[in-house]
C-alpha cells in the first residue's frame, strides 16, 4: 500500500518538529520520542525516552552487559533500607536510652559524669584527726537532662586520698546565691545558705543537718515565731545576726544559748564572764592610720580575758594619737601616743600585749593560724605590690622561726588562702577554689585544684 503523509506528529507530545533517523523512523525534538511508521495499517510505533534518566525498560543485552553494576546497585538499596530503619528505631528510642544508659554502660562512660557549678570551700577536721573539704553547688548531668540527677548537693572530699567521701543532697536549696561556713570556739561547724538555712556540719559522717532556731533553742521565746534571716554575726565569730519574721533584729550566740538585741550586745563586751579565763592569741597590728604611718607592722601576742561561747571584741592595735576621748580635734589639742586606745583595752578585756618580733618587717600581713605551739602567718617581705607571698611558721612561745617558704612569683600577688587548719600531716591551707598541703617541715607536699578533682579533671 502506498504511504499518504499530510503531516508527522510527535504521538508523544503532538509536536511537528521531528528529524528522520532512517528509514521511516524519526525522532522528536521535543521530547526525544523516537516512532516509525507501519506501511500495511499506517500504525505509528513509539518509544519515549526521559531526558537525563535511565531507560526505564532494559532489554536481554542490556541486564547481560551491566549485570554486576545491576547487583551492586541492588544491594546498596538493600542496604540503605536496613540502616534507615535501624536509625529510626535509635531515633524514637532516645529519650528511653537517655533515661536508662546508666545501667547498660560501664562507669566511666560520658553518661555517668557530671559537671559541678560550686561554691567556695571549708576545711575542718574530722573526729578521727584528718582534713576534710566540703564545698557546695550544683550537679548537672554532662549528656542529657535529667531532672531526678540535678540538684544541689553538700560534697566532702579528703584532699589526701583525693577522694570524695561523701555526697549529700539538699532538695530544700533550689539556688545558692550566697553561702558561708563557719566554725565556732566550742568546735560545732555552721553553714549559711542564702542568709536563710543555717546547717550544722556533723563531723564523723560529714552530713548536713538542718538547725531550726525555734526547735533548737526552745528556750528563747523571741524565736517561736520563725526567722527571716539568718547570718554570721560581723563583729564577733561566735555570733549568729538574725532577723524573725516579726521584723525584730537580735544576734544569737549559740553555745551559750543567749539571745542579744542588735543594739544591747556591744554592753556585753565589756562585761566579764562569770567563769572567764586567760586566753592567748596573736593578731597584726595595724598602719592605716595617718598618726605615724614610719611605725612598723607588729606582730601582736597578747592576752584577754573570755569564756568560750561569750560575747568578745578583738583589740585593734597600731600606733595612733590619743586625745582622751572623742570630739573634734586642732594640732592645738594635747594627745598622747598610744599603741592601744584606753576603750579598746576596756571591750576586749585585754590584759596584756607585747610585740613578738621586734624589728620584723612586714607587708600585707595576715595570722593564717595559732595554737599554743605554733603561729603560721604570710606577709610579703618588700612593700612591692607584686612581690610574691612568705609563709613563716613560728615557735609560740620563743618566736622562733621554725621554716620559711615563699610563693612562687607566677602565683600571683594577692594572697588567696582564706582558711589554713594544723593536723598531723602539717598544715592544709585553702583558697576559693584550691587548696596546698605543707609538711611540718615546710616542704609543699601537693597542690590541690579541688573543683577539677571533683570534675574528674585533675590528673593526679
Amino acid at each position: 500500500m502506498a504511504k499518504q503523509i499530510k503531516a508527522i506528529k510527535c504521538p508523544q507530545c503532538g509536536s511537528t518538529q521531528v528529524d528522520g533517523t532512517g528509514e521511516d523512523r524519526y525522532r522528536c525534538r521535543s521530547c526525544s520520542t523516537e516512532f516509525w511508521l507501519d506501511s500495511d495499517d499506517i500504525t505509528i510505533h513509539h518509544k519515549h525516552e526521559y531526558v537525563g534518566m535511565p531507560t526505564p525498560t532494559m532489554g536481554e543485552d542490556f541486564l547481560k552487559k551491566h549485570k554486576r553494576w545491576v547487583y551492586l546497585i541492588s544491594a546498596g538499596f538493600v542496604l540503605l533500607f536496613f540502616f534507615g530503619s535501624t536509625l529510626s528505631s535509635l531515633c524514637s528510642r532516645e529519650t528511653m536510652v537517655t533515661s536508662n544508659v546508666r545501667d547498660v554502660l560501664p562507669s566511666s562512660s560520658i553518661y555517668d559524669r557530671y559537671r559541678w557549678d560550686l561554691e567556695g570551700l571549708f576545711p575542718f577536721i574530722d573526729r578521727k584527726g584528718n582534713p576534710i573539704i566540703m564545698t557546695w553547688g550544683k550537679r548537672e548531668p554532662v549528656v542529657g537532662r535529667s531532672e531526678s540527677k540535678d540538684g544541689y548537693f553538700a560534697l566532702s572530699v579528703d584532699p589526701d586520698t583525693k577522694k570524695i567521701v561523701k555526697s549529700q543532697a539538699m532538695p530544700e536549696v533550689k539556688e545558692i546565691k550566697s553561702a558561708e561556713a563557719r566554725e565556732l570556739a566550742d568546735g560545732r561547724l555552721y553553714l549559711i545558705i542564702n542568709k536563710q538555712k543555717l546547717y550544722e556540719i556533723n563531723r564523723t559522717t560529714y552530713e548536713l543537718r538542718e538547725v531550726t532556731p525555734a526547735e533548737d533553742f526552745p528556750q528563747i521565746e523571741e524565736l517561736s515565731k520563725g526567722i527571716a534571716e539568718i547570718d554570721f554575726y560581723s563583729a564577733d565569730e561566735e555570733g549568729l545576726s538574725l532577723m524573725t519574721n516579726l521584723g525584730k533584729k537580735y544576734v544569737l550566740y549559740p553555745i551559750i544559748g543567749k539571745l542579744y538585741s542588735d543594739k544591747t550586745v556591744w554592753q556585753q563586751f565589756s562585761i566579764t564572764p562569770p567563769s572567764a579565763s586567760t586566753y592567748t592569741a596573736f593578731t597584726f597590728s595595724s598602719n592605716d592610720r595617718i598618726d605615724y604611718p614610719d611605725e612598723l607592722i607588729q606582730l601582736v601576742k597578747y592576752q584577754y580575758r573570755w569564756q568560750v561561747g561569750y560575747p568578745q571584741d578583738e583589740p585593734r592595735f597600731g600606733w595612733q594619737k590619743d586625745y582622751g576621748g572623742s570630739g573634734i580635734f586642732t594640732d592645738r589639742s594635747p594627745y598622747k601616743k598610744v599603741f592601744v586606745l584606753d576603750w579598746t583595752r576596756e571591750r576586749s578585756r585585754l590584759v596584756s600585749y607585747q610585740d613578738f618580733t621586734p624589728d620584723a618587717y612586714y607587708f600585707s600581713p595576715k595570722v593564717l593560724h595559732y595554737d599554743a605551739e605554733q603561729v603560721l602567718i604570710a606577709f610579703r617581705p618588700t612593700i612591692a605590690s607584686d612581690s610574691p607571698y612568705t609563709y613563716q611558721c613560728l615557735d609560740a612561745r620563743t618566736a622562733e622561726v621554725k621554716w620559711t617558704l615563699q610563693e612562687e612569683a607566677s602565683s600571683g600577688s594577692r594572697l588567696s588562702v582564706s582558711r589554713a587548719l594544723r593536723y598531723k600531716g602539717g598544715y592544709l591551707l585553702t583558697g576559693y577554689r584550691d587548696c596546698k598541703k605543707i609538711t611540718p617541715s615546710g616542704k609543699v607536699a601537693y597542690e590541690l585544684k579541688v573543683y577539677d578533682l571533683i570534675n574528674g579533671e585533675e590528673n593526679n
